[in-house]
């Protein structure tokens, strides 16, 4: 019986792929070092960290989010006009999602900033 064991572990993990892999693979967001500068005129985010950035950024004028990979030390601007002025984003290392996903039924987590990043091959998985 000991022999089976191995095997119905891998099997138990192999039905649930998310499960150990997503937590593994959940970072913290670089906002922190990725902050957002807004004024009435535009919304800027310069990437100040050690390493390329995922920016998702959507405005409520805009039909879909914008994506861009920062460098270091690059910086992503979005003029304002009119009625665009609500927004948000997420900024996670590259080769990673926010989690949860970048919807608007996650605005609130998003807008908080209390979303964390999880590696793409996992968010794929979803």
């Amino acid at each position: 019986m000991n022999l089976f064991r191995p095997f119905l572990l891998a099997a138990l993990i192999a039905a649930n792929p998310l499960q150990g892999a997503s937590a593994q693979q959940r970072v913290d967001h670089l906002e922190g070092c990725a902050p957002s500068e807004k004024n009435p005129r535009y919304l800027r985010i310069r990437n100040g960290c050690n390493q390329p950035v995922s920016l998702i950024f959507w405005r409520y004028s805009l039909k879909s989010p914008i994506t861009r990979t920062l460098q270091p030390g690059e910086t992503f601007q979005e003029d304002f006009t009119g009625d665009s002025g609500w927004w948000m984003s997420t900024a996670c290392p590259f080769g990673y999602d926010p989690d949860p996903p970048f919807q608007l039924e996650n605005t609130k987590v998003i807008v908080e900033s209390t979303y964390s990043c999880v590696s793409k091959q996992v968010s794929l998985l979803r």
